[in-house]
């Protein structure tokens, strides 16, 4: 049962959430060769942050495929990690934005602005 319409959102949440962090901590104010590897890495802790989540709510089973198809050698596109998060976690949506919000938390409280 996988639900297309959710994908955008999800991606747009994170978006949403880069874009925050980034205007709030004034890296949008940085020269573009400097922000870039910054903006690169605070994305991938995002990400490597949610799977961890993902990871606690998944069945064994379920654990065990998520973590074969996240360190197979060919990647997944963030749409298929999606879509299989949104297809075995109920509430998923709910999960990611309260990951991302506590994330925000430990994010600005460690930052000088």
């Amino acid at each position: 049962m996988e639900d297309q319409s959710l994908q955008p959102s999800i991606q747009s949440g994170l978006d949403e959430f880069i874009q925050k962090i980034t205007e709030d901590t004034g890296l949008s104010q940085l020269a573009e060769e400097e922000k870039a590897p910054l903006i690169a890495n605070l994305e991938l802790e995002v990400q490597r942050r949610l799977g961890l989540v993902a990871l606690s709510y998944l069945s064994e089973e379920d654990a065990r495929e998520f973590v074969k198809m996240t360190t197979s050698d060919t990647q997944p596109s963030a749409q298929d990690v999606a879509t299989f998060l949104h297809n075995h976690i109920l509430d998923f949506e709910k999960i990611m934005s309260d990951t991302l919000a506590s994330l925000y938390r430990e994010f600005m409280a460690g930052v000088s602005v």
